[in-house]
């Protein structure tokens, strides 16, 4: 016969205190997502004037 107990996975994780690797991992997970974000409006700001600077055609900033 099988005796397992069921555990509420959800009630469980709730009840658990969020500890310094936790933490860890949130902030890197938040850096990154923050330097992802500045390379994009950067890119983003930088493109118009790319053309002009490296003497290329805009139809190359597209590959």
């Amino acid at each position: 016969m099988n005796t397992l107990a069921r555990i509420d996975l959800p009630a469980f994780l709730n009840r658990q205190r969020f500890g310094p690797a936790q933490w860890l991992i949130f902030a890197l997970c938040f850096l990154i997502v923050l330097f992802d974000g500045v390379d994009t409006a950067a890119i983003g700001f930088i493109a118009p004037s790319l053309p002009q600077e490296w003497g290329i055609g805009r139809p190359m900033l597209r590959r």
